[in-house]
């Protein structure tokens, strides 16, 4: 039995923790209220490598890469977490001064020539490090500036990056900017957004995803949900917003017919009121729960997964349609589809670029029918992708192609759509 567990912790091509076992690991981590560091890698230039040289080749690197992690002795935990993206933990406290240069060393010793028996290599790599418990007031907040810190080294190139909050925070997440965020929310300035979602057989609409929107802010620049749902999160009234915008965008979607998808995020499921708030403003607005789906991402993952899959599986008794949003973005665990009582699948936009990304969303959509779930394909911006997409047996399609979301404004008498 221990032996099987053990296996069921670990990547089979490296030999590294798995990403449920590295969760875990920072799961307890977080608990003891140890000083620790998450580094988060992802190669670059891996993927023309293994275009070129084909996918033998491929994984001898990323296991010569695995070797080098567990040789780092700063590394407590070393894990791959899917494709060419790893993990480290590394027992440092922030204010020692050898840390960032310990990080650099294991960036170089990524990034060295790399002896196979018929060719030498090198790939690149970007790694963003965030240190608990300075740079994060929950597991989730610490994981995501480590991988706010990697996606910011990525775009300067590649190399290693602190997380920053003078960097990585909008210059919107300020006080004043969250003083107003507060105010405009409760004078309900907050605007919902619809985005239609359409049946790709037909062609019909035949729902809308609700969305939120921030206009007449009195900033500058009118803040984008970027920038204004952290914020929203941070002050703890993500579930305010949603249960407002719902408000005013439930009648409007009895009216047109279909089905609304709103998004939720594991802060929102965490809240011991979530579902009799949900099931009230349901209720007072006469709009049945077999309408609505609940979009998550795996983030849900990131905490309490077992509480989160207990919360959406009351949901889904409710009648609720329990959507994986993003599928094909970020770490896209397989098990999730396992873990989650789910009854949709969203594939992520990116998975339309390259004929190699084609041939995965091929793949994704035959998983997803074969698990028996509707497969919906977001982010369809030309002809062309929608009629790739529709080809390939996906149920569903939502982007800008069909239509770009719309503000409600709900004037004194009717509802009407403000383009």
């Amino acid at each position: 039995m221990q032996e099987t567990e053990r296996l069921d912790a670990r990547d089979p091509l490296t030999g590294l923790k798995n990403r449920r076992a590295f969760m875990d690991d920072v799961e307890q981590l977080w608990q003891s209220k140890a000083p620790f560091t998450v580094v988060f890698i992802d190669l670059d230039r891996f993927k023309p490598l293994n275009d070129e040289y084909g996918h033998a080749i491929g994984d001898k690197t990323l296991q010569a890469i695995a070797k080098r992690l567990e040789r780092a002795q700063a590394a407590n935990t070393t894990a791959r977490l899917g494709g060419d993206e790893f993990a480290i933990i590394v027992d440092q406290q922030p204010s020692d001064r050898s840390l960032h240069e310990t990080i650099k060393d294991i960036h170089q010793s990524i990034v060295s020539d790399i002896e196979l028996n018929v060719v030498i290599l090198s790939v690149g790599a970007s790694l963003g490090y965030a240190s608990a418990p300075f740079d994060g007031i929950s597991v989730s907040e610490l994981l995501h500036a480590a991988d706010t810190a990697m996606l910011r080294s990525k775009g300067s190139g590649g190399g290693v990056a602190r997380y920053d909050p003078k960097q990585d925070i909008s210059s919107f997440a300020s006080a004043a900017v969250e003083d107003l965020f507060r105010a405009a929310l409760k004078a309900k300035r907050l605007k919902p957004a619809l985005q239609p979602i359409i049946e790709s057989r037909t062609g019909d609409v035949i729902g809308h995803e609700l969305l939120a929107r921030w206009p007449n802010s009195g900033l500058t620049h009118d803040p984008n949900p970027n920038q204004f749902i952290p914020i929203a999160e941070k002050l703890g009234l993500l579930n305010a917003l949603l249960w407002h915008t719902m408000d005013v965008a439930l009648p409007f979607v009895n009216e047109r017919g279909g089905f609304l998808a709103i998004n939720v995020s594991p802060s929102q499921l965490s809240s011991s009121t979530f579902l009799d708030d949900l099931k009230s403003v349901l209720s007072r607005n006469e709009f049945a729960p077999d309408r609505l789906e609940i979009e998550v991402t795996e983030h849900v993952a990131f905490r309490n997964l077992e509480d989160n899959i207990r919360i959406l599986e009351q949901a889904r008794q409710l009648g609720c349609r329990i959507v994986l949003d993003d599928f094909g973005s970020g770490y896209s665990s397989l098990s999730l589809l396992e873990e989650l009582p789910l009854d949709k699948v969203k594939l992520d936009k990116s998975l339309q670029g390259t004929a190699n990304k084609r041939g995965v969303l091929q793949a994704t959509i035959n998983l997803a029918k074969g698990l028996r779930f509707t497969c919906c394909v977001e982010g369809v911006e030309t002809a062309d992708a929608a009629s790739f997409a529709a080809a390939r047996g996906c149920d569903q399609m939502q982007g800008y192609w069909f239509g770009h979301p719309e503000l409600i404004d709900p004037p004194s008498s009717g509802l009407r759509l403000v383009s």
